[in-house]
Formats: structure tokens, C-alpha cells, sequence
């Protein structure tokens, strides 16, 4: 009895409840410097992010840390204060920049380890500090105009080494991993020749196509509990997103604009972008139902242009502009609506007067 009376209470708070997004400027973590690139987050709130000038930045206890490199993008931070990025460097017999991955641990910025080509990218990290990405052989492909480069592998990069997983049957241009969940599985995709992609998981040492609809499909991310979501290019309206639970794919998109995924935490929340340069409308996904973001912000005056990565607390990292038409960048927490808290405060003062009459019935 007393525990159905409790979940009456949380039953009708969860059915009540709309989150809101309360924003919170990142401009004063630099001061003198508000074209910092903030977008990576850790559940610990902790944020990655890069400036015009070529520097990776970290916020991560509360302290400030940066690091000279160039041509930096997809800072990311870990649950585990780790920091990563990539960026890039010209070689005398190169055509173009090297790119190659980063990671820095208690403020030493190592280079990650290469196969047997010249590059390596990291996407994504995990609780246990593995990294994943991907990494070239020297099995070059010459193009007119880009050079040679040598063919991606998806790898996982740990405790100081690179594994290579190999390509995707039947895509034998390459392969990219870019999440890896805290059971090891990996998520990625894999291409052929003729620019067709495809959604992959590794786990047990083996890589399997996921059969997403459509000739260009990718995964960017995997739960604990094994959700994976993606992107894939629709018949018509570009491209759309995909969400697999225990083998099912659930297929989401809107009507004449693209519809592409960012992100998915611990809580199955997918958070992505869609439209374009002054008309973006980034989203959220939560138990099927996919919102807008501007449409659940707490202050006025703010609007949202990308997402860029999502905690399990549920708090994302964005660029914004505020009422003033300024842009810059910004943390949106999870609100509940006061409707909420109401309606479970009345759950737990139900309970209240239940022990009190059952109480009060036992006197002898």
C-alpha cells in the first residue's frame, strides 16, 4: 500500500512534468576571450572546446587549461577528467594537413598512436578511459586534387596502444568508430568506392552491419544499455535519424529539412540538429517524441542554433544567441515545470496522512 501510494504520487509528477531548459552563458569561463568553441561535456559538467587562434580549452574542477596546437576540432572530455581532440600540422612531402588525435591527462597532451599510415582522429570516450576513432593505413588512395591518403580503419586507442577493428564487409574504403559504451561495444560506419556508408557494431571481436534503410547510414552513438543511434539519408528531405533498441529501428524525421542526431546518453535522450545557417532547429528525442529545443527554453530571449554533445544528467552544450543578437556559447539544464514538484509533494503528503491514520489505529 505504501508503495503504491508513493508511486501514485512520482506516477502523476513523471505525467505532469514538460522540462525546461534553464541556459547558462559560458562567456565568463574566458574572459576577454568569448569566441571560445565550447563543445564537449562530461557528467560532471566538466567542457571541452577550442578557439579561433588554434588553442584547445578545458573547464574541468573548476579550473581552466588550454593547449597550442592547430586546425583543432571535436573536443571531447571524459567522465574520467580526460581531455581529447584532434588537430593538425603540414609535412614538407604532404599536400595537405596530417590530422592526428590528442588526449591530455592531468595537463600532459600526448599524440595518439598511429597504425602504419600518417593520421588518426578521435570521436568518442569512455568511463575507462578507451578512446575510439579511426586511423590510416598506407594503402594510399590518390585523388587530383587532395593528394594521397591512406585507407581508415576504425580503431579503439588504450592504455597507451591503437586496435585496429578492421572494415565492414562489402565497405572496403574505410571504416570510422565513433562511440564506444562502457561494455566496450563499439558503433561506427563503414564506406565502399562509390560513397555508399554503413552503420556498424563491434562486440566480441566480430563487426556487424546494422541494415539501416537507405545507401548512407552511420551510427554516432551507443548506451550501456546498448541503444544505438544514428543517421541515414531518406528518399526525399535529406537525411533523417535512427534509434535500435534490442534490434528494432525506429526511423525520425522532418517534413523538407534534414534531421541528423548529435548525441544519445545513459537516459535513451537523442539530441541532434536540423536546418541551416539562420534557420537551425535543434532537437531532443525523449521516449519517441522529438521537440524542439527552442520551444522548451525557461528564459526568453535566447535561441538556440547547434547542439553539440549531452550528459546523462541531461544537460547539453550549445551555441546561442542571446536577446542582444550576441552569439556565443551556453549549457542547457533539464528543468521541471513547477507543476511537477506540486504533484509529487502531494504524492509524499498523501503517504503522510496515510502512516498517521495507520498509526493512530494501532493504539491500544
Amino acid at each position: 500500500m505504501l508503495a503504491a501510494l508513493l508511486g501514485l504520487g512520482l506516477a502523476c509528477a513523471g505525467a505532469q512534468a514538460q522540462t525546461k531548459y534553464s541556459v547558462t552563458s559560458l562567456s565568463s569561463l574566458t574572459p576577454g576571450h568569448t569566441d571560445i568553441h565550447w563543445q564537449g561535456i562530461n557528467n560532471a559538467g566538466d567542457l571541452a572546446g577550442f578557439g579561433p587562434s588554434g588553442t584547445a580549452y578545458s573547464h574541468i574542477g573548476g579550473q581552466l587549461g588550454s593547449q597550442p596546437f592547430s586546425g583543432i576540432i571535436k573536443p571531447i572530455v571524459g567522465n574520467d577528467g580526460s581531455f581529447a581532440f584532434n588537430a593538425s600540422e603540414y609535412a614538407s612531402d604532404a599536400q595537405y594537413p596530417l590530422g592526428f588525435g590528442v588526449v591530455v591527462r592531468n595537463g600532459v597532451a600526448t599524440r595518439l598512436p598511429m597504425l602504419d599510415g600518417r593520421e588518426n582522429y578521435v570521436a568518442a570516450i569512455n568511463d575507462a578511459s578507451a578512446m575510439v576513432g579511426w586511423a590510416t593505413d598506407n594503402n594510399l588512395i590518390c585523388t587530383g586534387w587532395g593528394g594521397c591518403r591512406g585507407h581508415g580503419h576504425a580503431v579503439v586507442f588504450a592504455n597507451g596502444s591503437v586496435t585496429d577493428l578492421g572494415k565492414l564487409a562489402g565497405y572496403g574504403a574505410g571504416s570510422i568508430a565513433t562511440s564506444i559504451n562502457n561494455h566496450g561495444v563499439v558503433v561506427g560506419s563503414g564506406s565502399d568506392y562509390a560513397g555508399h556508408r554503413a552503420a556498424f557494431v563491434y562486440e566480441n571481436g566480430a563487426m556487424r552491419n546494422l541494415e539501416i534503410q537507405g545507401d548512407d547510414a552511420g551510427a554516432v552513438a551507443i548506451n550501456d544499455a546498448g541503444l544505438i543511434a544514428g543517421t541515414y539519408m531518406r528518399e526525399s528531405d535529406g537525411y533523417g535519424t535512427w534509434l535500435m533498441r534490442n534490434g528494432t529501428v525506429e526511423y525520425f524525421g522532418f517534413d523538407g529539412r534534414d534531421m541528423t542526431a548529435v548525441d544519445l546518453n545513459n537516459a535513451g535522450q537523442v539530441i541532434g540538429n536540423s536546418g541551416y545557417w539562420g534557420d537551425y532547429r535543434p532537437w531532443i528525442l525523449v521516449d519517441g517524441k522529438v521537440t524542439l529545443l527552442n520551444d522548451l527554453l525557461q528564459e526568453t530571449g535566447w535561441t538556440v542554433g547547434q547542439v553539440w554533445d549531452l550528459n546523462d544528467k541531461g544537460q547539453i552544450v550549445a551555441d546561442v544567441r542571446n536577446a542582444s543578437g550576441e552569439f556565443g556559447y551556453a549549457v542547457l539544464t533539464p528543468v521541471p515545470e513547477p507543476g511537477s514538484y506540486a504533484m509529487l509533494a502531494a504524492g509524499v503528503g498523501v503517504l503522510a496522512v496515510w502512516r498517521r491514520r495507520r498509526g493512530a489505529s494501532t493504539v491500544v
